[in-house]
């Protein structure tokens, strides 16, 4: 038996690519200091292979070339024009973008040295590694809250409650988002592998991270791949995920379906029912009908016709005689052998709901948009009530910012000047990870748009701290710092190159598909996390292809 065992590790083990599952582990992980040891690592592991015939074997790291390249030139046209704080902040982006060729090298490096079967059995295990680290992640928080669903629980100020995927981070330890991506990417992966249990494992990843708009994507992928790409079986793993997510949003997570309704509700203009409560009913019942309005002199008629009916009712009801009946001592002593009990505090009520203090955080935004924003709108009222979300805006000013400066329409405002995750960080405000503040930098266009979009929604309070209401997008990082140059480059060499490799009957087309959903949502490129598992899952396909697999 102990034999056996052995020989079934160690064949398990050696269908496992580690040095693959290693880098992907590291690179993706949180922290930009462990991405750099991963680079680093495998940089000195096979640093011969990092020659112009490697770095541009494929069309991809060109986009990744050129978008360096840019920085360069705009680094070299605002030389008249010399700050030394806006150069650390390009050389910054100069080295995210250095860093995404390092690893887009090392991933057709690590590809090109295991079979297909291989590289399938260790992308499966990474996916099977997040899954396990996100159901312990939750198991922990329902120790901690005491309850099996803290999606419903109110407890500890609602600690968990509706937040509750915002916590499911998974092996990455990157915000819910990255994880919501990671499984459903694995979902579209493993759909086409026919791996059954581990796609339902990734939907249930996927839908405990309760990350609306990535689920949303998700769905328009499974709507292409039912019509144009499935099969009967596939057909039917896709009808039971869909069904999950049914479940989960009407039993599980039931507040959080309340959330997309009244989100889509605010954005489609469809107006609230207002509940009108006990006190403002006996208030309109005593107003004169010339000061109501047609719904409330409706409410009035109903009240009164309602009191005609009730007060008819009391004077025909004659009270029956109660005849008492005599009680002996004995039957009035109750015994029943266990302590009286005091009555549990209720959870649902106001003690125990969230706390509505404003954090360390947005107090520090909110005084930051005092003092560089003349009139700035602190109402929340006024904020919640928008009904176009903050994602839409932010790509309209984008458009509005280029008409105003038509030619930056080439080549962009310039690296950290518009739209990215560097720009947020270089603020030195905390928003996107740790920056000296002595090389704090915010360029005017920036801070006028889409830095004000950010502080107007999130130096409020937490319920309006929503995905769509972040500015983040690669379509607008592109488009207002690279301008249609560098919008160009990514539709031809990344895109395009990528699209060109999808055959028949294979998960490229919808993986590809989904990524493009996925970039409108955050700056992924900067973050170096789900491009890179899109690039090594579509790397392996073109290996397939390559070799002439169907």
């Amino acid at each position: 038996m102990i034999n056996r065992l052995s020989r079934y590790l160690r064949t398990s083990a050696l269908s496992i690519h580690w040095p693959l599952l290693l880098f992907l582990l590291m690179i993706m992980d949180v922290k930009m200091a462990v991405k750099v040891v991963a680079l680093v690592i495998f940089l000195v592991r096979d640093y011969k292979i990092f020659t112009a015939k490697n770095i541009f074997r494929r069309s991809h790291t060109w986009f990744y070339a050129i978008m360096a390249g840019i920085v360069v030139l705009h680094v070299i046209i605002s030389f008249s024009s010399f700050n030394s704080n806006y150069v650390v902040a390009a050389g910054l982006g100069l080295f995210y973008w250095l860093c995404c060729v390092l690893a887009a090298v090392i991933l057709q490096r690590e590809t090109s040295r295991a079979d297909t079967k291989t590289l399938h059995n260790t992308i499966s295990l990474f996916l099977l590694l997040n899954i396990s680290f996100t159901a312990l992640q939750l198991l922990m928080i329902m120790i901690d809250a005491g309850s099996v669903n803290p999606f419903t629980y109110q407890g500890m100020q609602q600690k968990y409650f509706i937040g509750t995927g915002d916590l499911l981070t998974g092996i990455t330890m990157d915000v819910s988002t990255t994880n919501a991506v990671i499984c459903s990417m694995g979902i579209i992966y493993c759909l086409h592998r026919k791996q059954w249990v581990l796609t339902l494992l990734c939907m249930a990843c996927l839908l405990v991270t309760a990350s609306n708009i990535t689920f949303l994507l998700l769905l328009l992928v499974f709507v292409f791949m039912f019509i144009f790409r499935s099969t009967k079986l596939q057909k039917s793993i896709i009808t039971i995920c869909l069904f999950g997510g049914l479940v989960f949003m009407t039993k599980v997570s039931p507040q959080n379906n309340t959330y997309v309704k009244e989100a889509w509700g605010k954005m489609l203009g469809i107006k609230k029912t207002k509940v009108v409560a006990p006190e403002d009913l006996l208030t309109i019942k005593a107003k004169p009908d010339s000061t109501l309005n047609g719904e409330e002199i409706k409410q009035k008629k109903a009240m009164l016709a309602l009191d005609s009916v009730s007060t008819a009712e009391k004077k025909e009801t004659v009270p029956a005689r109660i005849t008492p009946v005599p009680t002996t001592k004995k039957e009035l002593v109750v015994s029943t052998g266990h302590k009286p009990v005091l009555p549990k505090d209720n959870i649902h009520t106001q003690p125990f709901q969230r706390r509505h203090d404003t954090s360390g955080y947005q107090r520090a935004l909110l005084s930051f948009a005092v003092t560089t924003r003349a009139g700035v709108d602190t109402s929340l009222k006024k904020t919640k009530s928008r009904r176009i979300p903050g994602k839409i805006i932010a790509l309209e000013e984008t458009i509005t910012y280029l008409n105003a400066h038509p030619l930056q329409w080439l080549i962009g405002a310039g690296c950290g000047n518009f739209s990215s995750k560097l720009a947020f960080r270089t603020t030195a405000l905390g928003i996107s990870g740790g920056y000296p503040e002595r090389f704090k930098y915010i360029h005017p266009a920036f801070l006028k748009n889409h830095l004000a979009l950010y502080l107007n929604y999130f130096s409020k309070d937490i319920e309006i701290h929503s995905v769509i209401n972040n500015p983040n997008s690669v379509y607008n990082q592109l488009l207002s710092e690279y301008g249609l140059a560098g919008m160009a480059a990514f539709l031809v060499f990344y895109a395009g190159y990528f699209f060109r490799q999808t055959r028949k009957n294979s998960y490229a087309l919808p993986l590809l598909l989904f990524l493009m959903g996925t970039l409108a949502v955050e700056y992924w490129f900067e973050q170096l996390s789900i491009v890179i598992l899109f690039e090594c899952m579509m790397l392996i396909h073109q290996k397939e292809k390559e070799a002439g697999y169907e």
